[in-house]
């Protein structure tokens, strides 16, 4: 029963395992950018609105855009009452956000083509897409591991058992009817433990992309 409990709390806390992407802890911002020619240096209330872009920020009044020579942006928010940083490292967030924007009145209706073309899984508490890139950039590998190598052994030492019990005798058959059932329960259930650690890892990557994209208050007015 402990090692069955040992079990759940130890996927439980792959599961809800929180961490910061490292191209999120260390980044150098440049100068000012021109996010699109639609919007200028700075998109205002109206281009917000029309764009449909920033949800969830209350007393939006402008925006301004600064590059991030190794990819992405950090993006300056003035509302009525504070000044937020947000930060998106992902290598294309500049293409999409300039395609997202130049062909909006195309996008806005079928959102398909464009999510294909950039490979977009989810997206953040701004609506900003993620793609499948910086899931991968940003994926830790502990979950498939650790995923792995629990399954793994469960599945050896139950297949093990299971050749046993089925081994016609008890002479040196028996031997080999019980390696090969550990080999076999070894081999299946470290299989499923790849596509359970893979699930897992997945999901981390993504809920931290999304941590770590949130804005942050830098100062009050």
């Amino acid at each position: 029963m402990k090692k069955r409990i040992s079990l759940v709390v130890l996927l439980a806390l792959l599961v809800n395992c929180a961490y910061t992407p490292r191209h999120y802890l260390d980044y150098q911002k440049a100068r000012p950018i021109v996010i699109s020619v639609q919007v200028g240096e700075t998109i205002d209330h109206e281009e917000r609105e029309k764009f449909d872009l920033f949800h969830g920020i209350e007393d939006f009044k402008s925006a301004m855009f600064y590059g991030i020579p190794d990819g992405g942006y950090e993006v300056e928010i003035i509302t009525e009452h504070s000044k937020l940083i947000a930060v998106n490292r992902d290598t294309n967030a500049i293409p999409i956000m300039r395609d997202y924007i130049g062909r909006y009145e195309e996008i806005k209706d079928s959102t398909s083509a464009f999510e294909e073309k950039w490979e977009i899984v989810n997206y953040d508490d701004m609506g900003h897409p993620i793609t499948q890139d910086e899931v991968n950039q940003a994926q830790q590998y502990y979950g498939c591991c650790i995923s792995v190598s629990l399954l793994g052994i469960l599945g050896f030492v139950s297949g093990g058992f299971v050749g046993f019990l089925l081994s016609p005798s008890m002479d040196i058959e028996y031997f080999h009817y019980t390696i090969l059932g550990a080999f076999i329960g070894g081999l299946v259930t470290g299989g499923i433990g790849v596509l359970v650690g893979r699930t897992i890892d997945r999901n981390n990557a993504l809920k931290a992309i999304r941590e770590a994209r949130k804005p942050r208050v830098v100062e009050r007015f």
